[in-house]
């Protein structure tokens, strides 16, 4: 557990069963967790982020350029440089811990679940106060998280009043600057919380180094392997239970297509493949949890499954016709839906019953908790 300051599916019985004769992990020493951690920080994390950087960089140049000239063809351009950040996003989506979770950084990237529909009503509210003061780089971080990020700007470019950012009006501007505002707040946030990982003393990869009874996130190497973890199994979990059974429904004619994430830029496919790829490196990466499997705790048959779990689980998602909110009631696809959601939840109980036991690590936890 970390300290204070830290903030079955036939698929999966089929995995678990291959793996079922495979005994607990004998203990690691340190070195090995910390070979582990620091690996993966450098050659997961970082990279990752410096991707989400980049591309939201580059939306926030777009978005400026677009409202110095609005108009249909840019656009379809931004719209286009908007997926690109969102699928940056959802390769660091599962990391949950570290400085994206400081200064609410993590919601207010994208803010989703929204079950009230906060977003909508919190951005309405903006356009339609047209209040210059809180567009303010200082006041718009500190307002609303719900209209800071990815959520609030695919209502924008994606809604059904998307083309008003066209326009010639006050109205239009107004909502120009907003864009811009939000495209501006998701650069930054990106910067800083690539910057928070690898610069400075407080660097967050210095943290997973040395930890110690003065670290004030990790006693010792082992916690921090766990919150590897946590963003292994919890993402699993996102994908499994808000991102395909909550749309799902118990049947076609239940199925609700608008709680899909990201529904309207129709990117729900694509941000589960994005996660399970991110999922795959994690797992299966030059630094990955993999090495430790095989070589520290000896289950190649573990090794064995859960790579053969990511891969069906991608293979099952490649399947579908996209926009996952169009397959969700279709009588061919949703079958489809319905196998990646088994083969997703297999991969939940895999990691539970077998890769945390290899890892020896404790699973009494709360996935989405990344303090």
């Amino acid at each position: 557990m970390a300290l204070p300051g830290k903030r079955a599916t036939l698929a999966g019985l089929a995995l678990l069963l291959a793996v079922a004769a495979v005994g607990p992990a004998a203990a690691a020493d340190s070195a090995a967790y910390r070979r582990l951690n620091v690996g993966l920080a450098t050659q997961h994390v970082l990279p990752r982020y410096e991707a989400l950087a980049g591309a939201t960089a580059i939306l926030d140049r777009e978005a400026a350029a677009f409202c110095t000239a609005p108009g249909a063809a840019g656009l379809d351009g931004l719209r286009g440089r908007f997926r690109d950040a969102l699928a940056a996003w959802m390769g660091v989506q599962h990391l949950r811990f570290g400085p994206v979770q400081f200064l609410l950084r993590y919601d207010r990237f994208a803010f989703w679940p929204d079950k009230r529909n906060t977003g909508g009503r919190h951005l309405n509210k903006l356009l339609a106060e047209r209040d210059p003061a809180a567009l303010e780089a200082r006041a718009f971080a500190r307002g609303s998280v719900a209209v800071q990020g990815f959520t609030a700007l695919e209502r924008l470019l994606f809604g059904k009043d998307a083309t008003a950012l066209a326009g010639a009006d006050e109205a239009a501007a107004f909502r120009c600057r907003v864009l811009r505002t939000i495209a501006g707040n998701l650069a930054q946030m990106s910067s800083g919380t690539l910057d928070g990982w690898r610069n400075g003393e407080g660097a967050y990869l210095r943290i997973l180094e040395a930890p110690g009874e003065d670290n004030a996130y990790y006693r010792d190497d082992k916690e921090a392997t766990l919150d590897f973890f946590k963003a292994f199994h919890g993402s699993l979990q996102m994908i499994a239970d808000l991102k395909l059974a909550r749309p799902l429904g118990g049947e076609a004619a239940k199925a609700k297509p608008r709680r899909a994430e990201f529904w309207r830029s129709e990117s729900a496919l694509a941000n589960i493949q994005a996660n399970l790829r991110a999922l795959d490196d994690l797992y299966g990466g030059a630094a990955g949890f993999s090495t430790f499997v095989i070589a520290v705790a000896g289950d190649d048959a573990l090794d064995q499954a859960l790579r053969a779990g990511l891969k069906a689980a991608l293979s099952a998602a490649g399947e579908i016709e996209p926009p996952l909110s169009a397959a969700l009631g279709d009588a061919g696809e949703r079958p489809k839906v319905e196998r990646l959601l088994a083969e997703v939840r297999g991969l939940q109980a895999l990691a539970t019953e077998r890769l945390a036991a290899a890892l020896d690590i404790p699973v009494g936890f709360n996935a989405f908790d990344g303090d």
